[in-house]
């Protein structure tokens, strides 16, 4: 919310704010950030800033009720199953991209195609998108640091990239000249982001058609590192290509996916025969 005035901010703008962390925090962060800014809020009532404390206005999203999320984890074959549900949806390809990158959902929405090439299969992650509470968008950059970064990407992912690039040529001609070219890879009808409330969307109707039950958008990030932890990836690799700010991050948001190897590295000890004999 920082590009609106103290005094233009209003309940509903701290409302949306706590409806777009509800896409991924668990219901204690939220509280958490809501007694922040309302302890701030309190302060600039002090000080005369505004006449009133209007984050004690704001109400938490409906939809988050319990303590924490239950993070979801598709099993190969449902992964198997969801990919082949994308491919055939119209949106489709903003979900598979997701689960095949594990970009977050501002990420995704800001990819350009400037950000890809799909020749040498890579991707660059430099902003996410943000939509502003009185309407439009914004682009900002990565929340940290390592969460700007560049990924090698499967082949699966670049057919999506191409078959997505060839729906969104349908959609400029369509469009004609009310098309606005801002370079992105997912869009709306006339060249805007697409909106979030359509990549739900999507997704509710591609794990309908999969028959995988319900997922939040985050769960295909999730998805995605519990898929490489299975064939073998290390907390390292899966640190970098999530953009997490420390390793510590991922050891615990993953820590029991990953094996339990202590008893094959004790036993590369008994390679050292006879030295006790």
């Amino acid at each position: 919310m920082g590009h609106l005035r103290l005094d233009q901010l209003r309940a509903g703008h701290i409302e949306d704010m706590l409806n777009t962390m509800a896409e991924t925090y668990a219901r204690n962060t939220i509280i958490g950030a809501l007694a922040v800014l309302r302890m701030a809020m309190k302060d600039a009532v002090r000080d005369g800033l505004v006449v009133r404390n209007v984050a004690s206005e704001a109400r938490m999203p409906r939809h988050v009720e319990k303590d924490t999320f239950a993070t979801r984890f598709m099993t190969t074959d449902e992964l198997q199953r969801f990919l082949a549900a994308a491919h055939d949806h119209t949106d489709g390809a903003v979900c598979a991209v997701a689960v095949l990158t594990g970009l977050r959902m501002g990420e995704i929405r800001g990819l350009r195609w400037q950000d890809v090439d799909m020749d040498a299969s890579v991707l660059t992650v430099e902003h996410q998108l943000q939509d502003n509470a009185g309407g439009g968008w914004r682009l900002t950059t990565p929340k940290t640091d390592s969460s700007g970064r560049t990924l090698p990407i499967p082949m699966v992912a670049v057919d999506e990239l191409r078959r997505q690039y060839r729906h969104q040529l349908e959609d400029r001609v369509l469009a004609g000249a009310k098309w606005q070219d801002h370079g992105f890879i997912f869009t709306a009808q006339h060249g805007q982001p697409m909106p979030t409330n359509r990549i739900r969307k999507t997704l509710s109707d591609v794990l309908t058609t999969a028959d995988v039950d319900a997922l939040r958008f985050h769960d295909l990030r999730h998805s995605f590192a519990s898929f490489l932890i299975s064939h073998g990836a290390d907390p390292i690799a899966i640190k970098t290509l999530m953009g997490h700010k420390t390793i510590q991050t991922t050891l615990n948001t993953y820590a029991k996916l990953f094996p339990d190897k202590k008893a094959e590295v004790m036993a590369t000890w008994d390679m050292l025969k006879g030295v006790a004999s």
